[in-house]
Parts: structure tokens; C-alpha cells; sequence
């Protein structure tokens, strides 16, 4: 089984798939993992963590760059904790 990482964590579910279809359509595989009760239960992010995105291990630092270009005013704050 391949290593999967997450490579941003959102605060909103709807971000974090739009970031997934811009991976995808980058050719990396991606998917949303996300605990708010199947869209239900926005609210249960902030307990739960967000909305994170995962990608393969092998594609994370393509997917980061690629992540990086998206616009700076929506992304900036989530990106922080993920970095480092």
C-alpha cells in the first residue's frame, strides 16, 4: 500500500475540494478527508481538525507547489501549519 500524507488542511470542506480538483486535473491523485458528518456538520470541522487533503507521498512536493500557486488570500493562514 503506498504512503499517503496530508499535504494542506482547510478550514472549510468546499476549499479543500477545490484544491483536490486542481490536483487532479495536475494529474496528482488526491482526496478529501473531512469529519463534518458527510457535509451535514460544517460546524465539527474545528473540533475535528478541517478538512484535510491527502496525496501520495511520492507526489507531495509537486502537490505543494502546485498548492503554493493557488490565490495567497484564501490559503495563506492554513498553509502555516502544514509547512513546517
Amino acid at each position: 500500500m503506498e504512503e499517503v500524507v496530508c499535504v494542506k488542511t482547510f478550514e472549510l470542506r468546499a476549499e479543500a475540494e477545490m484544491a483536490m480538483e486542481l490536483l487532479q486535473n495536475a494529474g496528482i491523485e488526491a482526496q478529501v478527508l473531512s469529519d463534518d458528518m458527510g457535509g451535514t456538520n460544517p460546524a465539527i470541522l474545528s473540533a475535528t481538525g478541517g478538512s484535510r487533503l491527502l496525496v501520495r507521498a511520492e507526489d507531495l512536493k509537486k502537490a505543494s507547489e502546485i498548492l503554493s500557486s493557488m490565490s495567497p488570500d484564501s490559503e495563506s493562514e492554513d498553509n502555516d501549519s502544514d509547512e513546517e
